[in-house]
């Protein structure tokens, strides 16, 4: 496959704009699984993510291939959604074990900080990744707006970093579902924010 051009560089409203993007297509596809709409969105931001330099290009080409509705909502509900047997998308399980510990007290405290409301019909604890992820993408849109003052920008750096702590747990959730070789979409998606995170807090 011929490779795309890739960009390289530090933090910017450049930037922050495209992982804006990124986060909150991985918080819709976390918290409701894959449909038509947000998977297109999911091509868009696998592909944004392989020309900033967040995706190798053998991960890329491997998982441009999964791109297939019927069979990504099969994989989302056989790891996430099949009682014991699931994978926990709650930061507070993995940490503690527990559902709805102090990591979900942190994030809705975080998104109350950030005047977020979700929109929450089924009452999912707010330290669900999907919510993480829209929380992060959220806080990035208020850096990057259009005549932000150096004040807002800097509240929203102090969320961000914030935000950003609550994704240490992921990388156990990545290698969990890897270990179930059923494909590659999910754990791309979470390494791909994981790299992101790492060069947002490396830049600001």
């Amino acid at each position: 496959m011929m490779s795309k051009k890739r960009i390289f560089c530090g933090f910017n409203d450049s930037l922050a704009k495209s992982s804006e993007l990124i986060f909150k297509t991985l918080g819709l596809v976390f918290l409701h699984g894959p449909n038509a709409e947000n998977l297109k969105l999911a091509a868009f931001a696998i592909d944004s993510s392989y020309e900033w330099g967040c995706l190798p290009e053998e991960e890329y080409n491997e998982v441009k291939k999964e791109l297939e509705l019927e069979n990504l909502s099969r994989i989302y509900g056989s790891l996430f959604c099949l009682g014991t047997s699931s994978l926990s998308l709650y930061e507070s399980v993995w940490k503690t074990g527990l559902a709805m510990q102090q990591s979900r007290d942190e994030v809705r405290s975080l998104m109350h900080k950030a005047e977020l409301i979700p929109n929450n019909p089924s009452n999912e604890p707010e330290d669900h990744l999907g919510y993480i992820y829209f929380l992060i993408g959220s806080t990035l849109e208020k850096f990057a707006a259009k005549g932000a003052s150096e004040e807002q920008k800097e509240r929203a750096l102090i969320i961000l970093q914030d935000g950003l702590s609550h994704l240490s747990w992921t990388e156990k959730l990545s290698s969990a579902i890897s270990s179930r070789n059923i494909g590659t979409f999910y754990p791309t998606l979470i390494n791909i924010a994981n790299r992101l995170s790492k060069t947002l807090l490396k830049n600001n």
